[in-house]
């Protein structure tokens, strides 16, 4: 197991039980916790509604598939390209890197999702410059963050 992922996988019962296919370019490894989060019984409960950003978000699933499958894939290569409101799983983050985005950044006001979100990340060896970082709306960026993304 990767060194990155040690503290990650301690807290979110990684056991991998679920490879997501997405495409010949695109194969996630999703933690048996996601997984169990968002594919119970297709309704939502009152400690998942006060959970938010905890568990994928089932767009994420939906663009990380899009992202599979976009035509040219060179539409994806070299870009930086910022993720906000990834949740526990970062998909669409971690399909674009591993379809040649140089820079991803997943972001979460949640921390135990960014933790989640970057285990995530690293167990499915995204680019170098693949992050996941804790970003809050309410709390603003900071001047030394500021920059502009492709995507």
């Amino acid at each position: 197991m990767p060194p990155a992922m040690t503290s990650g996988v301690q807290e979110l019962d990684a056991r991998l039980s679920v490879l997501l296919d997405f495409g010949p370019d695109v194969k996630i490894h999703a933690f048996s916790q996601e997984v169990r989060r968002n594919t119970g019984n297709g309704k939502a409960s009152a400690s998942v509604l006060d959970s938010t950003g905890t568990f994928p978000w089932y767009g994420g699933l939906l663009l990380a598939s899009w992202i599979a499958t976009l035509e040219p894939p060179e539409v994806c290569q070299g870009r930086s390209v910022i993720e906000l409101g990834c949740g526990s799983a970062a998909f669409p983050s971690a399909a674009i890197s591993m379809r040649g985005a140089a820079v991803t950044r997943a972001t979460d006001g949640c921390a135990h999702s960014v933790r989640s979100a970057g285990a995530v990340l690293a167990y499915n060896d995204a680019s170098v410059g693949s992050t996941a970082r804790y970003f809050a709306w309410q709390d603003g960026v900071a001047e030394d963050e500021v920059r502009s993304w492709d995507i």
